[in-house]
Protein backbone atom coordinates (compact mmCIF):
# COMPACT_ATOMS: atom_id res chain seq x y z
CA UNK A 1 0.00 0.00 0.00
CA UNK A 2 1.32 3.43 -0.94
CA UNK A 3 2.00 5.96 1.76
CA UNK A 4 0.02 9.16 1.92
CA UNK A 5 1.87 11.92 0.12
CA UNK A 6 2.11 15.26 1.86
CA UNK A 7 3.71 17.86 -0.44
CA UNK A 8 7.22 18.71 0.71
CA UNK A 9 7.92 22.42 0.98
CA UNK A 10 11.38 23.82 0.59
CA UNK A 11 11.87 25.16 4.08
CA UNK A 12 14.74 27.46 3.24
CA UNK A 13 12.48 29.38 0.86
CA UNK A 14 9.38 29.14 3.07
CA UNK A 15 7.21 28.95 0.01
CA UNK A 16 7.88 26.34 -2.65
CA UNK A 17 4.52 24.71 -1.88
CA UNK A 18 3.66 21.41 -3.50
CA UNK A 19 7.36 20.84 -4.14
CA UNK A 20 7.82 17.18 -4.90
CA UNK A 21 10.81 15.02 -4.11
CA UNK A 22 13.01 14.25 -7.08
CA UNK A 23 13.78 10.56 -7.30
CA UNK A 24 14.82 8.08 -9.98
CA UNK A 25 12.27 6.67 -12.40
CA UNK A 26 10.83 3.45 -11.04
CA UNK A 27 8.75 2.25 -13.99
CA UNK A 28 9.42 -1.17 -15.47
CA UNK A 29 9.94 -2.10 -19.08
CA UNK A 30 6.80 -2.02 -21.17
CA UNK A 31 4.88 -5.22 -21.68
CA UNK A 32 3.69 -6.31 -25.11
CA UNK A 33 0.11 -5.49 -24.17
CA UNK A 34 0.81 -1.80 -23.72
CA UNK A 35 3.29 -1.25 -26.51
CA UNK A 36 3.11 -0.20 -30.11
CA UNK A 37 2.81 -2.54 -33.02
CA UNK A 38 6.06 -2.75 -34.99
CA UNK A 39 4.70 -0.95 -38.01
CA UNK A 40 7.29 0.36 -40.44
CA UNK A 41 7.42 4.05 -41.27
CA UNK A 42 6.21 3.21 -44.76
CA UNK A 43 3.06 1.45 -43.61
CA UNK A 44 -0.12 3.44 -44.14
CA UNK A 45 -2.99 3.58 -41.65
CA UNK A 46 -5.61 0.95 -42.28
CA UNK A 47 -8.65 -0.54 -40.65
CA UNK A 48 -6.64 -3.70 -40.10
CA UNK A 49 -4.34 -2.08 -37.52
CA UNK A 50 -6.63 -0.69 -34.81
CA UNK A 51 -5.45 -0.29 -31.25
CA UNK A 52 -7.51 -0.82 -28.11
CA UNK A 53 -4.57 -0.79 -25.65
CA UNK A 54 -2.29 2.01 -26.87
CA UNK A 55 1.08 3.31 -25.77
CA UNK A 56 4.26 4.47 -27.41
CA UNK A 57 6.83 1.69 -27.15
CA UNK A 58 7.62 -0.95 -29.75
CA UNK A 59 6.42 -4.43 -28.90
CA UNK A 60 9.95 -5.81 -28.88
CA UNK A 61 12.09 -3.15 -27.24
CA UNK A 62 11.71 -0.83 -24.31
CA UNK A 63 11.27 2.84 -25.11
CA UNK A 64 14.45 4.96 -24.89
CA UNK A 65 15.34 6.24 -21.45
CA UNK A 66 14.07 9.77 -21.78
CA UNK A 67 14.07 12.11 -18.80
CA UNK A 68 11.91 15.09 -17.98
CA UNK A 69 13.54 18.07 -19.66
CA UNK A 70 13.37 20.18 -16.50
CA UNK A 71 14.84 17.46 -14.26
CA UNK A 72 11.55 16.89 -12.46
CA UNK A 73 10.57 13.44 -11.20
CA UNK A 74 7.08 12.53 -10.12
CA UNK A 75 6.59 11.49 -6.48
CA UNK A 76 7.18 7.79 -5.84
CA UNK A 77 4.18 7.82 -3.50
CA UNK A 78 1.79 9.01 -6.22
CA UNK A 79 -1.21 6.86 -7.07
CA UNK A 80 -0.16 6.68 -10.75
CA UNK A 81 3.36 5.76 -11.75
CA UNK A 82 4.98 7.51 -14.69
CA UNK A 83 6.62 5.12 -17.12
CA UNK A 84 9.20 5.57 -19.87
CA UNK A 85 6.58 5.84 -22.61
CA UNK A 86 4.91 8.75 -20.86
CA UNK A 87 8.17 10.63 -20.34
CA UNK A 88 9.23 9.99 -23.93
CA UNK A 89 5.99 11.35 -25.38
CA UNK A 90 6.26 14.66 -23.50
CA UNK A 91 9.99 15.08 -24.16
CA UNK A 92 11.12 17.93 -26.48
CA UNK A 93 13.52 15.42 -28.05
CA UNK A 94 10.58 13.35 -29.30
CA UNK A 95 9.21 13.90 -32.80
CA UNK A 96 5.45 13.38 -33.08
CA UNK A 97 3.67 13.16 -36.44
CA UNK A 98 -0.09 12.77 -36.60
CA UNK A 99 -2.72 12.12 -39.24
CA UNK A 100 -6.43 12.49 -38.52
CA UNK A 101 -8.85 11.04 -41.03
CA UNK A 102 -12.62 11.16 -41.44
CA UNK A 103 -15.22 11.46 -44.16
CA UNK A 104 -16.24 14.95 -45.34
CA UNK A 105 -19.64 14.31 -43.70
CA UNK A 106 -18.01 13.85 -40.28
CA UNK A 107 -15.84 16.95 -40.65
CA UNK A 108 -18.91 18.98 -41.60
CA UNK A 109 -20.78 17.76 -38.53
CA UNK A 110 -17.81 18.71 -36.35
CA UNK A 111 -17.64 22.10 -38.04
CA UNK A 112 -21.34 22.87 -37.68
CA UNK A 113 -21.91 21.57 -34.16
CA UNK A 114 -18.63 22.90 -32.77
CA UNK A 115 -19.45 26.48 -33.76
CA UNK A 116 -20.46 28.93 -31.04
CA UNK A 117 -23.88 29.30 -32.69
CA UNK A 118 -24.52 25.64 -31.84
CA UNK A 119 -23.51 25.85 -28.19
CA UNK A 120 -25.80 23.04 -27.01
CA UNK A 121 -23.94 20.56 -29.24
CA UNK A 122 -20.40 21.94 -28.78
CA UNK A 123 -19.34 19.00 -26.62
CA UNK A 124 -20.43 16.26 -29.01
CA UNK A 125 -17.56 14.08 -30.21
CA UNK A 126 -17.25 12.85 -33.79
CA UNK A 127 -15.47 9.61 -34.84
CA UNK A 128 -12.12 9.93 -36.59
CA UNK A 129 -9.14 7.66 -37.23
CA UNK A 130 -5.92 8.92 -35.67
CA UNK A 131 -2.42 7.75 -36.54
CA UNK A 132 0.46 8.65 -34.23
CA UNK A 133 4.05 8.40 -35.44
CA UNK A 134 6.25 8.81 -32.37
CA UNK A 135 9.97 8.75 -33.12
CA UNK A 136 9.21 6.61 -36.16
CA UNK A 137 6.93 4.10 -34.41
CA UNK A 138 3.30 4.11 -35.53
CA UNK A 139 0.02 3.41 -33.82
CA UNK A 140 -3.48 3.65 -35.28
CA UNK A 141 -6.62 4.38 -33.26
CA UNK A 142 -9.99 3.93 -34.88
CA UNK A 143 -13.15 5.69 -33.73
CA UNK A 144 -11.43 8.31 -31.60
CA UNK A 145 -13.75 11.09 -30.49
CA UNK A 146 -12.83 14.55 -31.75
CA UNK A 147 -14.41 17.97 -31.19
CA UNK A 148 -13.47 21.61 -31.30
CA UNK A 149 -12.30 23.24 -28.08
CA UNK A 150 -11.58 26.77 -26.91
CA UNK A 151 -13.52 29.97 -27.45
CA UNK A 152 -11.33 31.20 -30.30
CA UNK A 153 -11.82 28.04 -32.37
CA UNK A 154 -15.60 28.19 -32.15
CA UNK A 155 -16.04 31.61 -33.74
CA UNK A 156 -15.59 30.54 -37.38
CA UNK A 157 -16.15 27.61 -39.75
CA UNK A 158 -13.18 25.55 -40.88
CA UNK A 159 -14.64 23.68 -43.88
CA UNK A 160 -14.53 24.86 -47.50
CA UNK A 161 -16.68 22.36 -49.35
CA UNK A 162 -15.16 18.97 -48.55
CA UNK A 163 -11.80 20.41 -47.49
CA UNK A 164 -10.53 21.40 -44.02
CA UNK A 165 -9.01 24.78 -44.89
CA UNK A 166 -8.60 26.48 -41.50
CA UNK A 167 -6.71 25.39 -38.40
CA UNK A 168 -8.58 25.04 -35.11
CA UNK A 169 -7.99 23.80 -31.59
CA UNK A 170 -9.50 20.45 -30.65
CA UNK A 171 -9.77 17.65 -28.11
CA UNK A 172 -9.35 13.92 -28.68
CA UNK A 173 -11.17 11.34 -26.56
CA UNK A 174 -9.90 7.77 -26.79
CA UNK A 175 -12.76 6.07 -24.94
CA UNK A 176 -15.78 7.67 -26.61
CA UNK A 177 -18.78 5.29 -26.76
CA UNK A 178 -21.41 7.10 -28.88
CA UNK A 179 -24.18 5.33 -26.99
CA UNK A 180 -26.07 8.51 -26.07
CA UNK A 181 -29.45 8.83 -27.77
CA UNK A 182 -28.54 12.23 -29.19
CA UNK A 183 -26.18 10.62 -31.71
CA UNK A 184 -29.16 8.97 -33.42
CA UNK A 185 -29.90 12.39 -34.90
CA UNK A 186 -26.80 12.56 -37.07
CA UNK A 187 -26.76 9.43 -39.24
CA UNK A 188 -23.40 8.25 -40.60
CA UNK A 189 -23.68 5.17 -38.34
CA UNK A 190 -22.38 7.21 -35.39
CA UNK A 191 -24.78 5.92 -32.74
CA UNK A 192 -23.87 2.58 -31.11
CA UNK A 193 -26.42 0.42 -29.35
CA UNK A 194 -23.90 -1.49 -27.23
CA UNK A 195 -24.18 -1.58 -23.43
CA UNK A 196 -21.95 -2.13 -20.41
CA UNK A 197 -22.56 -5.87 -20.68
CA UNK A 198 -20.93 -6.05 -24.12
CA UNK A 199 -17.21 -6.97 -24.07
CA UNK A 200 -16.57 -4.48 -26.89
CA UNK A 201 -18.11 -1.68 -24.79
CA UNK A 202 -15.81 -2.53 -21.88
CA UNK A 203 -12.73 -2.56 -24.09
CA UNK A 204 -13.58 0.80 -25.61
CA UNK A 205 -14.51 2.36 -22.28
CA UNK A 206 -11.11 1.33 -20.91
CA UNK A 207 -9.11 2.45 -23.95
CA UNK A 208 -6.39 5.00 -23.16
CA UNK A 209 -3.42 6.59 -24.86
CA UNK A 210 0.03 5.96 -23.31
CA UNK A 211 -1.46 3.08 -21.35
CA UNK A 212 0.96 1.64 -18.80
CA UNK A 213 1.26 -1.83 -17.31
CA UNK A 214 -1.54 -1.09 -14.86
CA UNK A 215 -3.87 0.29 -17.52
CA UNK A 216 -3.34 3.95 -16.73
CA UNK A 217 -2.88 6.51 -19.45
CA UNK A 218 -4.65 9.42 -21.11
CA UNK A 219 -8.32 9.15 -21.98
CA UNK A 220 -8.12 12.60 -23.59
CA UNK A 221 -5.58 14.99 -25.11
CA UNK A 222 -5.91 18.71 -25.84
CA UNK A 223 -4.58 20.31 -29.03
CA UNK A 224 -4.10 24.04 -29.46
CA UNK A 225 -3.39 25.96 -32.65
CA UNK A 226 -1.11 29.01 -32.72
CA UNK A 227 -3.23 32.17 -32.60
CA UNK A 228 -1.00 34.50 -30.60
CA UNK A 229 1.93 35.26 -32.89
CA UNK A 230 4.38 33.18 -30.85
CA UNK A 231 7.47 33.31 -33.06
CA UNK A 232 9.27 30.87 -30.80
CA UNK A 233 6.45 28.27 -30.86
CA UNK A 234 7.42 27.19 -27.31
CA UNK A 235 5.91 29.67 -24.84
CA UNK A 236 3.48 27.13 -23.38
CA UNK A 237 6.06 24.35 -23.28
CA UNK A 238 8.52 26.57 -21.42
CA UNK A 239 5.97 28.02 -19.00
CA UNK A 240 4.45 24.69 -17.93
CA UNK A 241 7.89 23.11 -17.62
CA UNK A 242 8.93 26.01 -15.36
CA UNK A 243 5.83 25.65 -13.17
CA UNK A 244 6.44 21.93 -12.80
CA UNK A 245 10.14 22.25 -12.05
CA UNK A 246 9.46 24.86 -9.37
CA UNK A 247 7.01 22.67 -7.46
CA UNK A 248 3.53 23.33 -8.83
CA UNK A 249 1.01 20.83 -10.13
CA UNK A 250 1.30 21.44 -13.87
CA UNK A 251 0.32 19.81 -17.13
CA UNK A 252 2.92 18.66 -19.64
CA UNK A 253 3.03 20.29 -23.06
CA UNK A 254 4.75 19.40 -26.33
CA UNK A 255 4.43 19.82 -30.10
CA UNK A 256 3.24 17.68 -33.00
CA UNK A 257 2.98 18.03 -36.77
CA UNK A 258 -0.62 17.36 -37.80
CA UNK A 259 -2.24 16.53 -41.13
CA UNK A 260 -5.96 15.98 -41.59
CA UNK A 261 -7.73 14.06 -44.34
CA UNK A 262 -11.30 14.71 -45.40
CA UNK A 263 -11.97 11.82 -47.73
CA UNK A 264 -9.29 12.14 -50.42
CA UNK A 265 -8.52 15.76 -49.49
CA UNK A 266 -5.44 16.26 -47.32
CA UNK A 267 -4.75 19.46 -45.38
CA UNK A 268 -1.68 20.38 -43.38
CA UNK A 269 -2.29 22.04 -40.01
CA UNK A 270 1.43 22.42 -39.48
CA UNK A 271 2.84 22.25 -35.95
CA UNK A 272 0.45 22.61 -33.03
CA UNK A 273 0.65 22.29 -29.26
CA UNK A 274 -0.45 19.18 -27.35
CA UNK A 275 -1.40 19.85 -23.73
CA UNK A 276 -1.98 17.23 -21.06
CA UNK A 277 -5.52 17.69 -19.70
CA UNK A 278 -5.93 18.83 -16.11
CA UNK A 279 -8.13 16.16 -14.57
CA UNK A 280 -8.11 13.41 -11.96
CA UNK A 281 -5.49 11.47 -13.93
CA UNK A 282 -3.05 14.38 -13.71
CA UNK A 283 -3.75 14.77 -9.98
CA UNK A 284 -3.06 11.06 -9.46
CA UNK A 285 0.44 11.51 -10.88
CA UNK A 286 1.22 14.00 -8.12
CA UNK A 287 -0.55 12.61 -5.04
CA UNK A 288 -1.11 9.34 -3.22
CA UNK A 289 -4.41 7.48 -3.39
CA UNK A 290 -5.53 9.11 -0.14
CA UNK A 291 -4.66 12.61 -1.35
CA UNK A 292 -5.74 12.29 -5.00
CA UNK A 293 -9.47 12.20 -4.32
CA UNK A 294 -10.08 15.88 -3.64
CA UNK A 295 -12.39 18.36 -5.36
CA UNK A 296 -11.13 19.95 -8.58
CA UNK A 297 -12.54 23.10 -10.22
CA UNK A 298 -11.79 24.85 -13.48
CA UNK A 299 -12.18 28.60 -12.97
CA UNK A 300 -12.89 31.33 -15.50
CA UNK A 301 -15.54 33.67 -16.81
CA UNK A 302 -19.05 32.24 -16.69
CA UNK A 303 -21.36 32.01 -19.67
CA UNK A 304 -24.67 30.45 -20.60
CA UNK A 305 -27.08 29.56 -17.81
CA UNK A 306 -25.87 32.21 -15.35
CA UNK A 307 -28.63 34.74 -14.78
CA UNK A 308 -26.56 37.78 -13.80
CA UNK A 309 -23.77 39.78 -15.38
CA UNK A 310 -21.04 37.79 -17.12
CA UNK A 311 -18.10 37.89 -14.71
CA UNK A 312 -14.77 36.36 -13.71
CA UNK A 313 -13.59 33.82 -11.16
CA UNK A 314 -12.45 36.22 -8.44
CA UNK A 315 -13.42 34.16 -5.35
CA UNK A 316 -15.98 36.71 -4.15
CA UNK A 317 -18.40 35.23 -1.64
CA UNK A 318 -20.94 37.96 -2.48
CA UNK A 319 -21.24 36.60 -6.01
CA UNK A 320 -22.01 33.12 -4.69
CA UNK A 321 -24.62 34.52 -2.31
CA UNK A 322 -26.20 36.36 -5.21
CA UNK A 323 -26.34 33.23 -7.38
CA UNK A 324 -25.09 29.84 -6.22
CA UNK A 325 -25.19 28.58 -9.82
CA UNK A 326 -21.79 30.14 -10.41
CA UNK A 327 -20.54 26.85 -8.90
CA UNK A 328 -21.53 23.63 -10.64
CA UNK A 329 -20.71 21.09 -13.32
CA UNK A 330 -20.68 22.48 -16.85
CA UNK A 331 -23.30 21.08 -19.22
CA UNK A 332 -23.34 22.61 -22.68
CA UNK A 333 -26.44 20.61 -23.59
CA UNK A 334 -28.56 22.82 -21.27
CA UNK A 335 -26.53 25.10 -21.82
CA UNK A 336 -24.83 25.83 -18.49
CA UNK A 337 -21.33 27.29 -18.15
CA UNK A 338 -20.56 28.08 -14.50
CA UNK A 339 -17.73 30.29 -13.32
CA UNK A 340 -16.41 27.48 -11.10
CA UNK A 341 -16.78 24.34 -13.21
CA UNK A 342 -16.73 21.30 -10.91
CA UNK A 343 -14.54 18.63 -12.52
CA UNK A 344 -14.19 16.31 -9.53
CA UNK A 345 -16.68 16.33 -6.63
CA UNK A 346 -19.32 14.17 -4.95
CA UNK A 347 -22.41 14.71 -7.10
CA UNK A 348 -24.56 12.71 -4.69
CA UNK A 349 -24.37 15.43 -2.04
CA UNK A 350 -26.53 18.56 -1.87
CA UNK A 351 -24.99 21.55 -3.63
CA UNK A 352 -23.81 23.33 -0.48
CA UNK A 353 -22.16 20.17 0.86
CA UNK A 354 -20.65 19.03 -2.42
CA UNK A 355 -18.88 22.38 -2.86
CA UNK A 356 -18.38 23.21 0.82
CA UNK A 357 -14.60 23.72 0.60
CA UNK A 358 -14.81 26.20 -2.25
CA UNK A 359 -17.70 28.08 -0.64
CA UNK A 360 -15.82 28.21 2.65
CA UNK A 361 -12.69 29.51 0.92
CA UNK A 362 -14.70 32.43 -0.46
CA UNK A 363 -16.38 33.07 2.88
CA UNK A 364 -13.14 33.06 4.87
CA UNK A 365 -11.58 35.55 2.46
CA UNK A 366 -14.54 37.87 2.99
CA UNK A 367 -15.01 37.38 6.73
CA UNK A 368 -11.44 38.32 7.66
CA UNK A 369 -11.53 41.84 6.28
CA UNK A 370 -10.73 44.57 8.84
CA UNK A 371 -8.60 42.13 10.88
CA UNK A 372 -4.87 42.46 11.42
CA UNK A 373 -2.49 39.84 9.98
CA UNK A 374 -1.97 38.28 13.39
CA UNK A 375 -5.73 37.90 13.68
CA UNK A 376 -6.38 36.43 10.22
CA UNK A 377 -3.27 34.35 9.42
CA UNK A 378 -4.57 31.15 11.00
CA UNK A 379 -7.95 31.40 9.25
CA UNK A 380 -6.46 32.07 5.79
CA UNK A 381 -3.84 29.36 6.14
CA UNK A 382 -6.57 26.89 7.09
CA UNK A 383 -8.15 27.21 3.62
CA UNK A 384 -5.17 28.05 1.37
CA UNK A 385 -1.90 26.14 1.15
CA UNK A 386 0.06 29.37 1.50
CA UNK A 387 3.53 28.18 0.43
CA UNK A 388 1.98 26.71 -2.72
CA UNK A 389 -0.05 29.84 -3.46
CA UNK A 390 2.90 32.20 -3.02
CA UNK A 391 4.92 29.95 -5.31
CA UNK A 392 2.09 30.03 -7.87
CA UNK A 393 1.79 33.82 -7.63
CA UNK A 394 5.55 34.30 -8.01
CA UNK A 395 5.75 32.12 -11.10
CA UNK A 396 2.64 33.73 -12.56
CA UNK A 397 4.22 37.17 -12.17
CA UNK A 398 7.41 36.04 -13.91
CA UNK A 399 5.54 34.50 -16.85
CA UNK A 400 3.29 37.53 -17.38
CA UNK A 401 -0.04 36.07 -18.53
CA UNK A 402 -2.65 38.86 -18.74
CA UNK A 403 -5.41 36.23 -18.99
CA UNK A 404 -4.68 34.41 -15.72
CA UNK A 405 -6.10 34.35 -12.19
CA UNK A 406 -4.49 37.60 -11.03
CA UNK A 407 -4.95 39.64 -14.20
CA UNK A 408 -8.35 38.47 -15.45
CA UNK A 409 -9.87 36.04 -12.92
CA UNK A 410 -9.45 33.36 -15.56
CA UNK A 411 -7.60 30.21 -16.62
CA UNK A 412 -6.77 28.43 -13.41
CA UNK A 413 -7.81 25.33 -11.50
CA UNK A 414 -8.29 24.87 -7.76
CA UNK A 415 -7.57 21.51 -6.14
CA UNK A 416 -8.55 20.87 -2.52
CA UNK A 417 -6.34 18.38 -0.71
CA UNK A 418 -8.53 15.83 1.13
CA UNK A 419 -6.41 15.61 4.29
CA UNK A 420 -6.60 19.29 5.23
CA UNK A 421 -9.04 20.89 2.78
CA UNK A 422 -6.50 23.47 1.65
CA UNK A 423 -6.60 24.97 -1.85
CA UNK A 424 -3.81 24.45 -4.38
CA UNK A 425 -3.83 26.57 -7.54
CA UNK A 426 -2.95 25.11 -10.94
CA UNK A 427 -1.98 27.27 -13.96
CA UNK A 428 -3.78 26.78 -17.27
CA UNK A 429 -3.80 28.22 -20.82
CA UNK A 430 -0.52 30.10 -21.19
CA UNK A 431 -0.48 31.14 -24.84
CA UNK A 432 -0.85 34.84 -23.83
CA UNK A 433 2.35 35.03 -21.78
CA UNK A 434 6.08 35.74 -21.84
CA UNK A 435 5.72 38.90 -23.91
CA UNK A 436 2.56 38.04 -25.85
CA UNK A 437 -0.72 39.83 -25.17
CA UNK A 438 -4.13 40.35 -26.73
CA UNK A 439 -4.04 44.13 -26.26
CA UNK A 440 -1.65 46.87 -25.17
CA UNK A 441 -2.15 46.04 -21.49
CA UNK A 442 -0.54 42.64 -22.06
CA UNK A 443 2.58 41.54 -23.88
CA UNK A 444 5.71 43.43 -22.93
CA UNK A 445 3.62 45.75 -20.76
CA UNK A 446 3.38 42.87 -18.29
CA UNK A 447 7.16 42.91 -17.93
CA UNK A 448 7.14 46.56 -16.87
CA UNK A 449 4.84 45.95 -13.91
CA UNK A 450 5.84 45.91 -10.28
CA UNK A 451 5.51 42.51 -8.58
CA UNK A 452 2.92 44.25 -6.39
CA UNK A 453 0.80 45.79 -9.14
CA UNK A 454 -2.91 46.14 -8.35
CA UNK A 455 -4.59 46.27 -11.77
CA UNK A 456 -6.44 43.62 -13.76
CA UNK A 457 -4.26 43.80 -16.87
CA UNK A 458 -6.59 41.53 -18.81
CA UNK A 459 -9.75 43.36 -17.77
CA UNK A 460 -9.30 47.02 -18.77
CA UNK A 461 -6.89 47.60 -15.88
CA UNK A 462 -9.73 47.65 -13.39
CA UNK A 463 -8.81 47.38 -9.72
CA UNK A 464 -7.99 43.92 -8.39
CA UNK A 465 -11.05 42.42 -6.71
CA UNK A 466 -9.70 39.04 -5.59
CA UNK A 467 -9.18 39.33 -1.84
CA UNK A 468 -6.55 36.60 -1.75
CA UNK A 469 -4.10 38.88 -3.55
CA UNK A 470 -4.87 41.67 -1.08
CA UNK A 471 -4.03 39.53 1.94
CA UNK A 472 -0.80 38.29 0.40
CA UNK A 473 0.70 40.66 -2.17
CA UNK A 474 -1.12 43.90 -3.00
CA UNK A 475 -1.41 46.75 -0.54
CA UNK A 476 -2.70 49.39 -2.99
CA UNK A 477 -6.42 48.75 -2.79
CA UNK A 478 -8.13 52.09 -3.52
CA UNK A 479 -10.74 51.49 -0.85
CA UNK A 480 -12.34 48.44 -2.47
CA UNK A 481 -11.60 46.25 0.55
CA UNK A 482 -10.37 46.97 4.04
CA UNK A 483 -7.56 44.41 4.14
CA UNK A 484 -4.12 44.85 5.67
CA UNK A 485 -1.54 42.96 3.63
CA UNK A 486 0.57 40.45 5.53
CA UNK A 487 4.13 41.71 5.01
CA UNK A 488 5.62 38.32 5.82
CA UNK A 489 3.68 36.72 2.97
CA UNK A 490 4.50 39.64 0.69
CA UNK A 491 8.22 39.33 1.41
CA UNK A 492 8.11 35.55 0.94
CA UNK A 493 6.45 36.04 -2.45
CA UNK A 494 9.12 38.53 -3.53
CA UNK A 495 11.92 36.28 -2.29
CA UNK A 496 10.44 33.39 -4.23
CA UNK A 497 10.51 35.42 -7.44
CA UNK A 498 14.14 36.27 -6.80
CA UNK A 499 15.00 32.62 -6.18
CA UNK A 500 13.45 31.53 -9.49
CA UNK A 501 15.26 34.28 -11.40
CA UNK A 502 18.53 33.20 -9.77
CA UNK A 503 18.01 29.59 -10.89
CA UNK A 504 19.33 28.18 -14.16
CA UNK A 505 15.96 27.27 -15.66
CA UNK A 506 14.28 30.69 -15.94
CA UNK A 507 16.89 32.01 -18.35
CA UNK A 508 17.52 32.92 -21.96
CA UNK A 509 19.87 29.96 -22.23
CA UNK A 510 17.21 27.43 -21.23
CA UNK A 511 14.59 29.05 -23.45
CA UNK A 512 16.94 28.98 -26.44
CA UNK A 513 17.92 25.38 -25.77
CA UNK A 514 14.27 24.30 -25.67
CA UNK A 515 13.58 26.32 -28.81
CA UNK A 516 16.41 24.59 -30.69
CA UNK A 517 15.28 21.12 -29.63
CA UNK A 518 11.80 21.66 -31.04
CA UNK A 519 13.10 23.50 -34.09
CA UNK A 520 15.39 20.59 -34.96
CA UNK A 521 12.39 18.26 -35.04
CA UNK A 522 9.72 20.46 -36.61
CA UNK A 523 11.22 23.40 -38.50
CA UNK A 524 10.53 21.83 -41.90
CA UNK A 525 6.98 20.86 -40.89
CA UNK A 526 5.51 24.23 -39.95
CA UNK A 527 2.67 25.41 -42.14
CA UNK A 528 -0.34 27.70 -42.10
CA UNK A 529 -3.51 26.59 -43.85
CA UNK A 530 -4.57 28.79 -46.76
CA UNK A 531 -7.33 31.25 -45.96
CA UNK A 532 -6.80 30.98 -42.22
CA UNK A 533 -6.83 34.40 -40.60
CA UNK A 534 -7.11 32.99 -37.08
CA UNK A 535 -3.71 31.33 -36.86
CA UNK A 536 -1.20 34.17 -36.83
CA UNK A 537 2.04 32.27 -37.21
CA UNK A 538 3.43 28.78 -37.60
CA UNK A 539 7.19 28.80 -37.72
CA UNK A 540 10.28 28.79 -35.50
CA UNK A 541 11.30 32.36 -36.27
CA UNK A 542 13.19 33.59 -33.20
CA UNK A 543 13.42 33.87 -29.42
CA UNK A 544 13.93 37.63 -29.49
CA UNK A 545 10.64 38.40 -27.77
CA UNK A 546 11.46 36.23 -24.77
CA UNK A 547 14.90 37.80 -24.55
CA UNK A 548 13.38 41.29 -24.44
CA UNK A 549 10.72 40.16 -21.97
CA UNK A 550 13.32 38.58 -19.69
CA UNK A 551 15.41 41.75 -19.56
CA UNK A 552 12.38 43.89 -18.73
CA UNK A 553 10.86 41.61 -16.07
CA UNK A 554 14.15 41.15 -14.22
CA UNK A 555 14.70 44.92 -14.30
CA UNK A 556 11.19 45.49 -12.89
CA UNK A 557 11.97 43.05 -10.10
CA UNK A 558 15.14 44.94 -9.17
CA UNK A 559 13.38 48.30 -9.31
CA UNK A 560 10.41 47.33 -7.14
CA UNK A 561 11.38 45.66 -3.85
CA UNK A 562 8.79 45.40 -1.07
CA UNK A 563 8.05 48.69 0.66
Amino acid sequence: MKKTLIPLFVATLLLSGCSFSLGEETSNASSEADSLATTSSEDKPSEETPSEQPSVATSQTEAPKYKMYNGFSYPSEARYDVNANYVEFWSPDTKIMMEIEASPAIWKLMDQHGHIDSITTNDLYWPVTVTFDINGRKEVFEEVGMRRRGNSSRNYYFMDGDVVNTAFSFKLSFNELWDDEIYKNYGNNIYKSWTKTDPEWVIRDDREFLRDEEGRGHKKLDFKMYKTGDHSMINQQFAFSLFQKEGLIAQNSTLAAVKVKSGANESNMGVITINEPINKHLIRRYFSRAEAGGELYKVGWDGAGITHDHNKGNLRFEDYENNNLIIGEEDKFLPYEPRYDAKEYDDKLPHSEAHAKLINLMKVLKDNETKTPSEYIEAIEAVVDMPSFLNYAALAYLTGNQDDMRNNGNNYYIYFLPSNGKAHFIPYDYDWALGLGYNDDGGLSMANLSPFHSKLQGNNRNEQDNRLFMYTIIDSQDGMYNIETNKAWQNAYYNRIQAVVASDFFSKETFNDLFNKYKDNYDALTFTLNGNNHEVTNGFQSTNLFSEYYDLITQSLRNNPPA
